[in-house]
């Protein structure tokens, strides 16, 4: 069995009220019981002190099946997929925010998602270098943006003056 420091896992549904709507404390804590009992070393789940990698780690165990092919951890995995995805920090998203305050002004508050969406990549992408501006996009814009890997020429053309 291994010594886990959190022994149930009632704290933190407390501290996340929110979790309680998708499976019930009581099989959660077995669920919890039952993965401190499993034979890390049997299943390749190692642990080597304070430092493992969240996502390698709870990606195996939310991977490990019964006799019967039924996964072992379904309500685990349900909420610590929930906790992992949560920032632990508001900075980015205030970031994001901040940026989306630029771009929609009084004058511009009529901005649609389809228009704000690639506004926000595009900016993203442009770096103050010096005195001069550099516009280095990531791969990422043009799956944001996928109308962007359709301009061609005769695009460009219809938008230049005669």
């Amino acid at each position: 069995a291994q010594q886990f420091k959190i022994k149930s896992l009632l704290s933190v549904l407390k501290r996340f009220p929110v979790l309680n709507q998708f499976v019930t404390a009581q099989k959660l804590d077995d669920e919890w019981r039952a993965h401190a009992m499993l034979d890390f070393a049997q299943h390749g789940l190692e642990l080597h002190g304070d430092n493992i990698d969240a996502e390698y780690y709870w990606g195996k165990v939310f991977r490990l099946k019964n006799g019967a092919g039924q996964y072992l951890f379904p309500n685990i995995k349900i909420r610590m997929s929930l906790l992992l995805i949560l920032p632990f920090s508001n900075a980015s998203v205030e970031r994001k925010f901040s940026v989306l305050k630029n771009l929609k002004t009084e004058n511009r508050n009529r901005l649609n998602t389809d228009t704000v969406v690639p506004l926000m990549a595009t900016r993203k992408g442009i770096k103050k270098v010096g005195d001069s501006v550099k516009f280095n996009p990531s791969k990422n814009i043009f799956i944001v943006v996928p109308e962007l890997l359709t301009i061609t020429t005769a695009h460009l053309k219809s938008f230049s003056p005669v």
